[in-house]
C-alpha cells in the first residue's frame, strides 16, 4: 500500500511540472537582475525597484525580500501601488504562491512567505497592476 502513495506521489509531482505561463512574454527580454544583495532595476515607464534580502534566500524556509520603487528621477513613490511578486521556476513549470506583499511607506515594501521548493533557477517577477489590470513587470533572476 504504501508502494501505491509513493508511486501516486512521484507520478504527481512529475506530472506537475510543465511549461511556463510567463514564456509568452519573455521572447526578446533579457535577465535584469542577479541573486546580489542589491540590484537596482528598470520598468519600461522608468519606475525603478532596488530589491535586496532582508533574509535568504533559502530553500524550505522563509525568506523576505524588501525593495524600494522609485520614479525616473530616484525619488521613493510617495504612493502605495498594486505591486505583487511571482516566484517561478521556468525550468519545472511551476512556481511557489502566494507572496504577501505589506506597504511601509514612502516606497518600501516587503515580501514574506517568499518559499523556494527546491534548488535550481527561479525567476521572481515584480508585477504592477492599475485598477486590477497588469501594467508591466521586471524579473530577477535567482540561482539557489
Amino acid at each position: 500500500m504504501k508502494l501505491v502513495y509513493l508511486l501516486s506521489f512521484m507520478i504527481f509531482f512529475l506530472a506537475s511540472c510543465g511549461d511556463s505561463p510567463f514564456l509568452e512574454d519573455e521572447e526578446g527580454q533579457e535577465e535584469q537582475g542577479t541573486n546580489l544583495l542589491s540590484q537596482q532595476l528598470s520598468l519600461n515607464s522608468g519606475i525603478q525597484i532596488s530589491p535586496y534580502w532582508a533574509s535568504g534566500p533559502t530553500i524550505a524556509s522563509e525568506s523576505k525580500i524588501s525593495f524600494l520603487i522609485l520614479d525616473k528621477d530616484s525619488r521613493p513613490i510617495n504612493q502605495q501601488l498594486d505591486i505583487r511578486v511571482k516566484l517561478w521556476m521556468p525550468t519545472m513549470g511551476h512556481g511557489s504562491f502566494p507572496v504577501t506583499i505589506k506597504y511601509h511607506g514612502l516606497g518600501l515594501y516587503q515580501a514574506t512567505d517568499v518559499f523556494f521548493t527546491m534548488p535550481g533557477y527561479w525567476d521572481i517577477h515584480f508585477q504592477i497592476f492599475e485598477d486590477g489590470a497588469f501594467v508591466e513587470e521586471l524579473k530577477w533572476p535567482l540561482d539557489l
